[in-house]
């Protein structure tokens, strides 16, 4: 049973089903410790909802909430030009420039 939710949650990642693919990620790990695979799975696809959820609240002019995600991802990930990029789109936004 484990192993087949954890393919769910691989797959929905691959199919970029990020926010999908977090959900079943949680909901495996409330089952006990994820392995390698899964592990490293589970936090890509938490940074790459986070990621665009912060281009979400770009693109609708909360760049208060964008801010916030980009600098969350670039805590973990220093050197993420997307990030980086989308940082400064959020400060541009907030007239910090």
């Amino acid at each position: 049973m484990i192993e087949a939710l954890q393919k769910r949650a691989i797959t929905l990642f691959k199919l970029q089903h990020y926010q999908e693919a977090v959900k079943a990620f949680w909901s495996l790990q409330r089952k006990g410790p994820l392995d390698t695979e899964a592990e490293y799975y589970r936090e890509q696809a938490s940074f790459r909802a986070m990621f665009y959820q912060a281009q979400e609240a770009l693109e609708s002019k909360k760049p208060f909430t964008a801010l916030r995600l980009f600098e969350d991802i670039l805590r973990q990930e220093p050197d993420n030009m997307q990030c980086l990029y989308g940082k400064g789109l959020s400060l541009y936004q907030l007239g910090k420039f």
